[in-house]
């Protein structure tokens, strides 16, 4: 789909450039990795990727708050869901 639409490609990119940071650093897994790629795709634009990705990490935030007594990572892929549905464009 990259090479038919480039715009894609690029929001794809967007996306997936920050988690492939901490997935490099050793803060997130490569499944994060991934779906924060598709997910950019579906996002369609390299602004709305970027949108969705700070958004993601606010409600990952709030999340991780809350449920503090957790020694474990949480899961990083419903706030990741959540995001791409509040950026994505409902009428195309």
């Amino acid at each position: 789909m990259g090479a038919a639409e480039p715009p894609v490609l690029l929001a794809a990119c967007a996306a997936s450039a920050p988690y492939l940071h901490a997935f490099r650093a050793g803060t997130c897994g490569g499944g994060d990795v991934k779906l924060a790629y598709v997910c950019g795709g579906l996002a369609t634009r390299w602004d709305a990727a970027l949108v969705m990705v700070a958004a993601a990490a606010l409600l990952a935030l709030v999340a991780a708050l809350a449920a503090r007594r957790s020694r474990h990572g949480q899961p990083h892929a419903p706030a990741l869901a959540l995001a791409l549905i509040a950026v994505s464009d409902p009428l195309g």
